[in-house]
C-alpha cells in the first residue's frame, strides 16, 4: 500500500464528511438517548420524588446499555458504515480509485475509520451528557467501563456494516437494516445456540461480567454467557477484525471491481 494512503484518505474524508446533513444525523443521534433517560426521569419524578429509576446504579447502566451502545451506536454505524462503497459509486469516483495500487483498500480504510469515529463520538457524548445531567451513584466507573462498549460497540458494528455495504454494494442498506432487526434484535434474545453467533450477544454478555452485577444481570433479562469478560472481547474483536479483512479482500478481488465497474 502506498504509504500514507489510508491516512490521506482519512484527511479528505473527515474534511468532506463535514457535512450539514452528516452532522445534524449526529445530533439528532447522540441527544435522542439524553431526551429519552430526561424524559424518563421527570415521569418517574412525577409519581414517586425519591424515584430512583434513572439514578440507582443497575436499572441506569440497563438503560444506558440499551438505548446507546445496542440501539444508537448500531443506527449510527448502519447509517455511516453500510454506505462507504455505494457512496464512491454514487459519486463516480470509484472508477478512479480502483485502479491505483492498493486505492479500494485506502479508501475502504479511510473511510471506515471515520464511521467509526462518528459512530463512537456519537455514544460517549451521549453517554457523558446523561451522567452529567444524573449525577448517578458510581458514576465513573458507569463511565469507564460503559464508554468501553460504546467504542467496541461503534468497531464491531461499524465492521459488520461495513461488510454488509460491500458483499451487498446496491442494496446495502436495506440488507443492514434486516440483519439488524432479524439477528440483532431478535435472535440475540433468543436462549438458544443462534443467539451466540450475533454480536450483540458478545457485547450484552461482556456488560454484564465487567460490572459484576446481579441486579443488572437480572435486569437485562436477556441471555448472557458464562464465560469471563476477556472470552466476549477477544470474540467480538475477533469477529470485527476477521470481517474487515474480508470486505477488503472481496473489495479487491477481480469480480467485484468487474460487478461494479
Amino acid at each position: 500500500m502506498r504509504p500514507g494512503g489510508g491516512w490521506a484518505t482519512f484527511l479528505f474524508e473527515a474534511r468532506r464528511t463535514l457535512t450539514f446533513f452528516r452532522v445534524a444525523w449526529w445530533f439528532a443521534l447522540t441527544l435522542f438517548p439524553v431526551a429519552l433517560v430526561l424524559l424518563m426521569s421527570y415521569l418517574e419524578s412525577l409519581q414517586d420524588p425519591k424515584g430512583t429509576l434513572t439514578t440507582t446504579f443497575a436499572p441506569l447502566v440497563m438503560i444506558l446499555f440499551m438505548l446507546i451502545p445496542n440501539v444508537t451506536c448500531m443506527l449510527a454505524a448502519l447509517l455511516w458504515a453500510t454506505t462507504i462503497v455505494q457512496a464512491e459509486l454514487e459519486s463516480r469516483t470509484w472508477l478512479f480509485v480502483s485502479v491505483r495500487p492498493h486505492g479500494r483498500t485506502s479508501i475502504f480504510l479511510g473511510k471506515f475509520a471515520i464511521a467509526f469515529i462518528w459512530t463512537a463520538s456519537t455514544g460517549l457524548v451521549s453517554l457523558g451528557l446523561i451522567l452529567a445531567l444524573l449525577r448517578p451513584e458510581r458514576g465513573l466507573e458507569i463511565l469507564g467501563v460503559m464508554g468501553g462498549i460504546v467504542v467496541l460497540s461503534a468497531l464491531v458494528y461499524g465492521a459488520l456494516f461495513g461488510f454488509i455495504g460491500v458483499l451487498t454494494v446496491r442494496r446495502g442498506m436495506v440488507v443492514a437494516v434486516i440483519y439488524a432487526l432479524l439477528f440483532e434484535f431478535l435472535f440475540s434474545l433468543i436462549p438458544v445456540l443462534i443467539n451466540r453467533i450475533t454480536l450483540s450477544y458478545r457485547i450484552r454478555s461482556l456488560t454484564a461480567q465487567l460490572f459484576d452485577d446481579a441486579k443488572l444481570t437480572e435486569l437485562i433479562r436477556a441471555p448472557v454467557g458464562p464465560e469471563g469478560w476477556w472470552f466476549h472481547l477477544l470474540v467480538a474483536l475477533a469477529v470485527a477484525a476477521g470481517l474487515l479483512v474480508a470486505s477488503i479482500y472481496m473489495l479487491r478481488s477481480k469480480e467485484l471491481a468487474t460487478h461494479e465497474g
